[in-house]
């Protein structure tokens, strides 16, 4: 600390007063204690919500390279140009009439796996490193443009695409991101940043994913469809999303970092104090029974007795907050899942345009009625971003999850009035019901046990896939009922029943207790401002440093006290 500015003796020159560190004079920019310069505002937070954004991204450039890599991993997947340009034209030629059996087959078994095994793989991740983890999910997403690229695109590459189809779906990568990606930023932000965070990772998903399928049509017109330049071009986004995730720098433990010097000295004196208070609470707990040894009802156990299948029912089983959270995820997937099934035919029903040889008609309403929610949902997800770090994410979700459940019941309108400029009024209703993802994985963060955060990713994740499977039992079942009762046009009734979905999922929030808020944590150091705030972030997304030899020597001190006592 510094010393107190005196005042000069009478007739002596004043001495300057120290400068104080932080604020400097007025527009003059700030040096923080780690020596990165910065204008007023990025203490105090200040600003446009675009600055804040730009603030953000400037303090974590690791954002960006994870935000890249989740992009580039929904491009080559999921939302990959391979699935219009490559695999329709594959699976008609091969499959035939069994097209869409045998897709739907491949697809629910891609569902089981996921909700067995992603739970546990997002443990695996805990375990072992997110950038490992990272790694193993990009092997298991892009086997399948491997093997097409190994196989050729004939019938043998199409069962070896199918089959490593399934395989990964260990990964769990959905249209709603993987949860692996997720919880890597959380590694690379700090708490009071991941609201916003989650906001401008979801949109620059989108965004990432958008630019690459441009790449692919335009690579697709340039050589008048030939497959082979379109698996290069989707073998090129691989090899660049293993090389983004190795560029990403996740603060693990124990590690030291030059530039994060101003966090050496604090985080130190810290882990000399947490020996301290740990041998203390050590004693408390000898002596008042074994009970205080065990997992508290928020399940911050470690789970090292409990096998890794059944690792994830025990995390639930603990954790009600994040039992409710699985819920609501579930919740909210089944209607955005369904309606995805069925839109594109209750679109063309309304017209009359099913069986109809006017393919450009077709075509027009299909991309009135999908494509601008879907280009609605980037400056969405980062308007969710800002609003939830001015609020908080429970408050946030909670006021969402009923407006978007009500839009879904919008497109019935199509069924009243007919009409071609409605279709993308009421088309935007589907997209805008995933903005509920962006503050619901923010909360998983703050209600997470410490060192499961991917786990408890992972289990939202196979609650999405339950969802999935769940909805094609419900397509696959319903609709011929609806048929067979006579009804005409009857798929407009599956938007209320996903109205009726979200308005549960709303009232299993109110069964979720508000997280403690990353500001509102206590101090107890002697320097709590420096606590709160180093280089612009919180301590806690400061890396830990090895000890000095006096830290060393005051933690010995302590320990020898307690030990006499």
């Amino acid at each position: 600390r510094r010393p107190p500015h005196r005042a000069a003796p009478h007739g002596a020159r004043a001495a300057p007063a120290p400068p104080r560190r932080g604020r400097g004079a007025v527009g003059a920019p700030m040096v923080l204690p780690s020596g990165v310069r910065a204008d007023s505002q990025d203490m105090e937070g200040g600003g446009a919500p675009c600055c804040d954004m730009v603030r953000l991204l400037r303090r974590n450039p690791d954002l960006i390279k994870v935000v890249a890599a989740a992009g580039l991993l929904a491009a080559a997947t999921i939302m990959s140009p391979m699935t219009p340009l490559i695999l329709i034209e594959l699976r008609s030629d091969v499959w035939g009439e069994r097209m869409s059996s045998y897709t739907a087959l491949f697809n629910s078994a891609n569902g089981v796996v996921a909700m067995l095994f992603s739970s546990s793989f997002g443990r695996f991740g805990d375990k072992v490193g997110r950038r490992v983890a990272m790694n193993v999910v990009g092997i298991l997403g892009f086997m399948p443009t491997w093997s097409l690229l190994a196989f050729g695109c004939n019938a043998a590459g199409l069962a070896a695409f199918s089959i490593a189809s399934v395989l990964g779906g260990v990964a769990c990568i959905t249209v709603t991101g993987c949860p692996t990606c997720y919880a890597l930023v959380c590694d690379v932000m700090a708490p009071e940043d991941r609201d916003l965070a989650f906001g401008l990772c979801f949109a620059g998903v989108i965004l990432v994913a958008v630019l690459a399928n441009g790449g692919g049509l335009l690579i697709n017109a340039m050589f008048k469809g030939a497959y082979f330049p379109i698996l290069l071009y989707l073998l090129a986004l691989d090899v660049l999303f293993f090389v983004v995730v190795a560029a990403v720098r996740i603060h693990a433990r124990g590690e030291v970092q030059d530039d994060d010097c101003a966090c050496e000295s604090i985080a130190s004196a810290e882990s000399a104090d947490a020996v301290a208070a740990g041998l203390e609470a050590g004693s408390d707990g000898a002596a008042t029974g074994s009970d205080a040894s065990s997992s508290d009802s928020s399940g911050v156990g470690t789970a090292e007795h409990v096998p890794a299948v059944l690792a994830p029912l025990e995390l639930l089983g603990h954790n009600g907050n994040l039992t409710c959270l699985c819920v609501v995820a579930a919740l909210v997937s089944l209607p955005e899942i369904t309606l995805t099934d069925v839109s594109a035919q209750y679109a063309l029903n309304q017209f009359g345009l099913v069986h109809s040889a006017d393919t450009a008609k077709q075509k027009q309403v299909n991309l009135l009625f999908q494509w601008p929610g879907y280009a609605l949902l980037l400056p969405a997800f980062i308007v969710t971003g800002l609003l939830a770090k001015r609020f908080s994410a429970l408050t946030l979700m909670r006021i969402l999850i009923p407006f978007t459940g009500l839009l879904l019941s919008l497109p019935v309108l199509l069924r009243v009035a007919p009409r071609m400029w409605i279709v993308p009024i009421v088309g935007i209703a589907v997209p805008m019901s995933m903005v509920v993802f962006a503050p619901l994985q923010t909360l998983i963060t703050q209600v997470a046990p410490a060192g499961r955060v991917g786990e408890a990713m992972g289990a939202i994740g196979a609650s999405k896939q339950v969802a999935g499977l769940v909805s094609n039992l419900l397509v696959s079942g319903l609709v011929p009922i609806l048929l067979s009762l006579g009804i005409p046009r009857p798929l407009w009734i599956f938007y209320p029943l996903a109205s009726l979905s979200s308005m549960t999922a709303f009232a299993v929030t109110a069964l979720i207790e508000a997280p403690l808020s990353p500001s509102a944590e206590p101090t107890t150091d002697k320097e709590p401002g420096m606590r709160r705030m180093v280089s612009g972030r919180s301590l806690q997304s400061c890396p830990r440093k090895l000890a000095t030899d006096d830290d060393v020597a005051e933690g010995a001190v302590k320990v020898g006290r307690l030990s006499t006592v």
